[in-house]
């Protein structure tokens, strides 16, 4: 056997050792990426890598507002745990740690991240990662809520803010679709935001709408008590909502009830007021019109015809003799 033939057959019997070690190699190496979780401590990543053995969450995002404050809360059918919030963004393909946070239902809970990104407007993915975070199909388990501007308003089961004067609550508008796993909110100053009209309700009955947040007309309201709402409605989709008590106290002559039912029925009250006003002129000047007509009748019935200045021609012979 030549020297060439004999290394041949050495190489040719390592080949199958070399495949398998570099198969072994790899199935670890994945292993390992896998059960390697972004750690708080480690804000910024290349990919988002979590624990496998942990249920997993995304939504992703064409365009992501600057937000300095970042909160988060469960559906009522999610077991609560611990959950790790993971950005990864479009323009660098870094992962982001956002921080973690136990959400509660109903309740916003502000997410203790040591990090608030600057810039996320050319989109990206939201993760989120717990123990017990899950999906039903069209609907999401998770929801996030962010404040470009931290003071806009403070969350808790709504975001409570004032709007001129009036307190209430601030419902943001939401930039994710409606069958994401995560639903992501904005909540934009109003305070800055174009008001488009503001809509007044009684007990949930529409009473009228005005321009702008002005003090409610009483005169549209009933006796006894009174809840009332205002809905600031903005240009940009988000809603300002204040509900106040008023007790107009008793009505025993039913008063309020008349006039509140005449300043509701709104632009229907003006119309029958202008027919009905219409009417009775109408209904006058034929009664004028019969009247003149049947004294007319009478003069002429009792040969009255000159009564009252009637013209002297009438009484003068129309034959006068030819004298002479």
């Amino acid at each position: 056997m030549s020297l060439r033939n004999t290394i041949s057959s050495k190489y040719i019997g390592l080949a199958p050792v070399f495949i398998l070690s570099v198969a072994v190699f790899a199935g670890l190496s994945s292993h390992v990426s896998a059960q390697s979780p972004v750690s708080s401590a480690d804000n910024f990543s290349v990919g988002c890598s979590v624990d496998s053995n942990a249920n997993t969450v995304s939504v992703t995002l064409a365009s992501v507002p600057v937000f300095q404050a970042i909160y988060l809360r469960s559906q009522p059918n999610q077991t609560i745990s611990p959950t790790m919030i993971l950005f990864q963004s479009f323009a660098t393909g870094q992962c982001i740690n956002l921080g973690t946070s136990t959400p509660k239902t109903s309740i916003w809970t502000q997410i203790d991240s040591s990090l608030t990104p600057k810039q996320l407007s050319a989109g990206g993915t939201f993760m989120a990662t717990s123990q017990t975070v899950g999906s039903a199909p069209y609907e999401s388990a998770l929801e996030i809520l962010l404040l470009p501007d931290a003071s806009t308003c403070k969350p808790t089961s709504t975001c409570q803010t004032s709007y001129h004067g009036w307190q209430g609550a601030l419902d943001p508008t939401i930039i994710s679709g409606a069958t994401d796993q995560i639903a992501v909110y904005v909540a934009e100053p109003i305070v800055s935001s174009r008001l488009n009209i503001v809509n007044y309700y009684d007990n949930q009955v529409f009473l009228y709408s005005k321009p702008n947040l002005v003090a409610i007309d009483n005169d549209y309201l009933s006796g006894g008590e009174n809840v009332l709402t205002a809905v600031a409605n903005f240009k940009n989709g988000e809603q300002f909502v204040s509900t106040k008590y008023v007790n107009m106290g008793p009505d025993y002559s039913d008063y309020y009830w008349l006039r509140s039912s005449l300043y509701r029925s709104g632009g229907r009250a003006v119309f029958i007021l202008k027919m009905a006003g219409f009417v009775a002129v109408l209904i006058l000047l034929l009664l004028l019109v019969r009247h003149s007509h049947n004294k007319r009748l009478y003069k002429l019935e009792h040969g009255l015809k000159g009564y009252r200045g009637h013209s002297k021609e009438e009484n003068t012979p129309k034959d006068k003799p030819i004298s002479g």
